[in-house]
């Protein structure tokens, strides 16, 4: 009994002692695999979310919904060590480790991200973070998980707009790998919504109006900034005068040849 505790101890102490290994590492040199390494050690002892966190945060990070997970992807290379598939094949194990866990953390954002971000590469034709030959495998298979998801748990009200992006990804690319996965979401929001013809159309029409809506803005802000009070124009030997900005638009040059005239 002694034998199995002492046992016990020293692999908790081992597993301690890597952890702050890994830990050091990032601090001084972030890297991708570090922080898989993290996530590996954290998912083996329960720590669901913080092994999510070290894969969202460090490795696929987005500053905007829209952005790519491989835009923080970072590849160190090195001139005297020539491994050729190596980065893309780390990249991909990262990837799948964070599909489970988004599928089980009911992360439906990251699981079209994913899809996004792969669909953008098979358009492009990019092989640098996922090999060609491996990616309509792994597209399907982030497919795969979001219908699972989505049959299986209540359908949130952001769940529309997510869709939307996701269908507007897979119909503007022409690859024949991501039919298949256009037909699964297809699927997906008949199952939810109803028709994907009346639902593209809502959607659409949405987004037209946030479109106007932000230009408004804008224009309201460039409104109240511009608006401001009349400017008296000082002429040498002539009584100091308010000119009427909105009879000439504001234009600062129509005003001088106004204030030359007068």
């Amino acid at each position: 009994m002694d034998s199995i505790v002492t046992r016990v101890d020293l692999m908790d102490e081992l597993w301690n002692l890597c952890h702050r290994g890994f830990e050091l590492v990032c601090d001084r040199f972030p890297h991708m695999k570090s922080y898989y390494r993290l996530a590996e050690m954290e998912l083996s002892r329960g720590n669901i979310e913080t092994a999510y966190g070290y894969l969202t945060r460090h490795i696929f990070r987005r500053k905007k919904r829209e952005d790519s997970l491989f835009d923080s992807v970072v590849e160190i290379t090195s001139q005297d060590i020539d491994r050729s598939g190596s980065f893309p094949y780390h990249v991909e194990r990262a990837l799948k480790l964070t599909m489970v866990l988004a599928y089980r953390m009911k992360d439906v954002s990251t699981l079209i991200s994913i899809i996004t971000t792969l669909v953008a590469n098979v358009e492009i034709r990019n092989e640098m973070y996922i090999l060609k030959e491996r990616q309509g495998a792994i597209l399907m298979h982030a497919a795969n998980r979001l219908y699972i998801l989505i049959m299986e748990s209540p359908s949130p009200k952001a769940l529309r707009s997510e869709l939307y992006r996701a269908w507007q990804a897979v119909t503007r690319c022409k690859s024949l790998i991501v039919r298949t996965v256009e037909a699964r979401i297809a699927t997906l929001i008949e199952h939810v919504f109803g028709s994907v013809a009346d639902f593209v159309a809502e959607q659409s029409m949405l987004e037209d109006t946030r479109k106007k809506q932000v230009r408004k803005r804008k224009l309201t802000s460039y409104d109240l900034g511009s608006s401001q009070s009349y400017p008296v124009l000082l002429l040498p030997g002539a009584v100091p005068s308010t000119v009427d900005q909105t009879s000439h638009g504001g234009d600062p040059l129509k005003l001088m040849r106004l204030a030359l005239q007068t």
